[in-house]
């Protein structure tokens, strides 16, 4: 992706870009990456469903899940030998993703702000933190007259 063509001079991921699809390159940590595809399939418990599913309309895929067998050199690696191009996409998929999480929902409304909106209502919370005293000095004052 990252070689330049030689009649163009511009690369794969520069055409891409272009044409506003971003792409990366991909981890290649093989026993990284088959741990975030296992991790994948366990059951998330807030569905009860795994966080990624497989389904039948991905006959290629599910053949070779079927037909992976273990590295002879590494056992926590897939032989290479077979027939392993869906199974690797999956993997860098796996790799690609962020830690799946079901967090449970805020009671702060706060925390369902966008970082922007958060700096600005941190900041008028500061803004009236710092007048409070003014405010009970007066009110206590007031108190006090009555």
């Amino acid at each position: 992706m990252a070689d330049k063509s030689k009649d163009t001079g511009i690369t794969t991921q520069q055409t891409y870009h272009k044409n506003g699809v971003s792409v990366f390159p991909g981890s290649n940590a093989r026993v990284a990456g088959w741990d975030a595809v296992r991790y994948l399939l366990v059951t998330d418990p807030a569905t009860n469903t795994p966080w990624m599913q497989i389904f039948d309309t991905c006959g290629q895929l599910a053949r070779e899940f079927e037909e992976a067998i273990t590295s002879a050199t590494n056992p926590e690696d897939v032989d290479t030998d077979g027939s392993d191009h869906a199974i690797d996409d999956c993997r860098y998929f796996a790799m690609s993703r962020p830690e799946a999480t079901s967090p449970p929902p805020s009671k702060d409304p706060k925390d369902r702000l966008d970082p922007s909106s958060r700096r600005e209502w941190d900041a008028v919370e500061k803004m009236r933190k710092q007048s409070m005293p003014q405010s009970k000095a007066i009110m206590s004052g007031f108190n006090d007259a009555c």
